[in-house]
């Protein structure tokens, strides 16, 4: 995996933000399309595409992040220190 910034994880998150236009798609679908058989077939295989789908990108996401939190810990503990000098850093 290449190494990425905090742009490019600002970047997956929007990418995730993109669920609710395909809900939206498929909400329109269902509303506007005709009464065909195997009409819930049909949305059903969407919806699981869809949670598919968005269970990989969320799983990316969150990768990248664990690996922003470990690449910068030391700067992001020094920073939580230095507002909240009260709290032990451990």
């Amino acid at each position: 995996m290449k190494k990425f910034d905090r742009f490019d994880f600002e970047q997956q998150i929007m990418e995730c933000w993109r669920v609710t236009d395909d809900i939206r798609t498929v909400s329109e679908y269902l509303l506007d399309a005709p009464l065909e058989r195997n009409r819930e077939d049909k949305i059903a295989n969407m919806l699981m595409g869809i949670e598919a789908l968005y269970q990989a990108k969320f799983d990316k996401l969150f990768k990248q992040f664990e690996s922003l939190v470990h690449e910068h810990s030391a700067t992001i503990d020094r920073n939580i220190f230095a507002n909240n000098p009260q709290q032990e850093i451990k």
